[in-house]
């Protein structure tokens, strides 16, 4: 994921902090699903992550809290 952009290291670091930064307490591991994009059912911008939680996976939208997206 945006590994042809050269801002590409940048925006994926920024995915990366969000998602452990609003993981789910018992959450044990995350995968991006899908990068930044808004969808019909949330117009916010977010990324969707798989979070792995009590043997189950949680799939949750990750939103630029502070502008470091923008």
């Amino acid at each position: 994921m945006y590994t042809s952009q050269t801002n590409g290291d940048t925006k994926r670091l920024v995915i990366a902090n969000y998602t452990v930064a609003q993981a789910p307490a018992n959450a044990t591991n995350a995968s991006v699903v899908n990068g930044w994009h808004t969808s019909r059912s949330d117009p916010e911008e977010h990324c969707t992550v798989d979070y792995r939680c009590n043997g189950k996976n949680k799939r949750r939208h990750v939103y630029d809290t502070d502008g470091t997206n923008q």
